[in-house]
């Protein structure tokens, strides 16, 4: 299959109709969640405990994302980012951060976010209530510090409790009051936050770049970062720094996948935009309307030869 070329008057168009009609309307829904903790293949560790709590809790009103999808894009080559950057990024992008102290790597982020002017506000440290009384430097540093400043929030909870949770049906039958301290801690740290509406926010990109391939079934990464620069007025170097990190980020949620003429939806990636479309108690996500309305013209212009071109 040849790879099409598209001009950029008929990106332009694509772009900003995604953003206006799509990606604005997720954006005001969506809750972005930094979610920190041990590493996923540790089998002990909880926080992919947690994520199935959110998830499960609330499915479409939390974004959660992991700092290894996230940061594997950004650090390394090409165009990469000091860690100082990504801070200000990771302050403009994300609504919460979540911390669960239960690896040395953890205890690094911990450390790092709660010193930090203006993330400190954003974290929720989920600590094991085995540890609340011990003289610990967690306790005695960022945990204290926190109570200091009187800015993030903290939830003990029994780490070895929620290791043997079965979350559809504890939900169901009456949950464990602690986990309800959390979404008390969410909704508070949410009601406050403020993040960049752009969709070059850090966190969000990905919820432009779906409907964009989704549109276009077959695109590459050089005309999204195209189409985000045009969404967003925001130079090449970041347009293509948050288009990596979210291609990096959908590829490993098998949302999309590579192919030699571009990046294409898989199957569970088109049922989950899809689903994106019910109606919820705050109406629709996005206007099916507008998104039948764009896929006709890219239908008609693309039989017309207008604005797309073959090479």
């Amino acid at each position: 299959m040849k790879i099409k070329k598209y001009s950029e008057e008929f990106l332009n168009y694509i772009a900003i109709n995604v953003k206006n009609d799509i990606f604005e309307r997720i954006f005001s829904l969506k809750t972005n969640i930094f979610l920190c903790g041990g590493s996923v293949d540790n089998p002990n560790s909880i926080r992919p405990k947690i994520e199935s709590y959110l998830k499960t809790f609330h499915p479409y009103l939390y974004n959660v994302i992991y700092p290894e999808d996230l940061f594997e894009e950004l650090l390394v080559g090409k165009g990469s980012y000091d860690l100082l950057s990504l801070e200000n990024m990771l302050a403009e992008s994300v609504d919460i951060i979540i911390i669960i102290p239960e690896s040395p790597g953890s205890f690094a982020e911990l450390g790092a976010f709660i010193n930090s002017e203006v993330l400190r506000s954003k974290v929720i440290c989920i600590q094991d209530k085995s540890y609340k009384k011990k003289k610990s430097f967690i306790n005695y540093g960022p945990i204290k510090l926190m109570h200091t400043k009187k800015e993030g929030e903290v939830v003990f909870t029994d780490f070895n409790r929620i290791k043997t949770y079965r979350f559809e049906y504890d939900i169901l039958s009456g949950f464990d009051q602690d986990l309800r301290k959390l979404m008390s801690a969410i909704n508070r740290i949410a009601r406050k936050s403020k993040k960049q509406l752009n969709v070059t926010n850090l966190l969000q990109t990905s919820n432009f770049i779906l409907p964009c391939i989704y549109l276009l079934e077959r695109v590459t990464s050089q005309v999204l970062i195209k189409m985000v620069r045009l969404a967003s007025g925001e130079t090449q170097k970041k347009s293509r720094t948050v288009v990596l990190s979210s291609l990096n980020s959908l590829t490993k949620k098998n949302l999309i996948s590579s192919t030699p003429d571009g990046y294409v939806l898989t199957k569970f990636g088109i049922e989950r935009f899809q689903r994106l479309s019910e109606r919820t108690k705050h109406d629709y996500y996005y206007s099916i309307d507008s998104m039948d309305k764009i896929r006709i013209n890219i239908l008609s212009w693309e039989l017309r030869g207008k604005k797309t071109e073959i090479n």
